[in-house]
């Protein structure tokens, strides 16, 4: 008989290490974009749910684009937020330019470590690599372009600490389209087709 309250003890002290588990404020993701998936599914957040990571933006003479936010995670001073990519992660847009047009992408508000940088793939083959860039410290890079014609995404992935002390990681897409120097040629931010992907996309 003495055995059924001992049994109910252990089970209560289980629930109660598995809630205190649960409870934890998370930590950095480590994710880069070779494995960042889709949009933001879910947050977990203590303290102020309108925390946002650092806004990630690629400019041109012709428009400015931002970034297709991908999975981030962000903490300080007791409170932090994390969200994890759902899908396939694409451009909603492309920044058309002609080769050598210089473009400049921007995280603004924070100041960079090492491990930031910029993964350049034609556009919709997420194992394909054609070319890496650093990002500085300052979180500004001056680009330009020396891609051949063609259709490509810039992941981004980005270590961050921000002015206001938070610190972090965040990723995200930019889409950018290499065109030719005919004068008939649309220069500008785009909406992304498709039909432009060199890749089939997988829904």
């Amino acid at each position: 008989m003495k055995l059924i309250p001992l049994l109910l003890v252990a089970l209560l002290v289980a629930a109660c290490g598995a809630a205190r588990e649960e409870s934890n404020v998370p930590g950095s993701s480590g994710e880069d974009p070779t494995t960042s998936l889709g949009a933001p599914k879910s947050v977990v957040t203590e303290a102020d749910p309108e925390l946002k990571p650092p806004q990630i933006v690629l400019l041109s003479e012709t428009g400015r684009q931002p970034v297709v936010q991908g999975s981030y995670c962000m903490t300080g001073e007791g409170q932090g937020v994390c969200a994890d990519a759902a899908g396939p992660l694409v451009p909603k847009a492309v920044t058309v330019v002609v080769p050598g047009d210089s473009v400049k992408v921007e995280v603004s508000g924070t100041t960079l470590r090492s491990g930031s940088g910029i993964t350049i793939r034609p556009l919709g083959c997420f194992d394909q690599e054609v070319k890496a860039l650093d990002l500085p410290a300052n979180g500004e890079l001056e680009w330009p372009v020396d891609l051949d014609p063609g259709a490509y995404q810039l992941d981004v992935f980005v270590v961050f600490k921000t002015d206001d002390g938070l610190t972090g990681d965040s990723s995200g897409t930019l889409g950018l389209v290499v065109g030719g120097a005919k004068s008939g040629d649309a220069l500008g931010v785009l909406r992304m087709k498709r039909s432009m992907m060199v890749c089939a996309f997988i829904d």
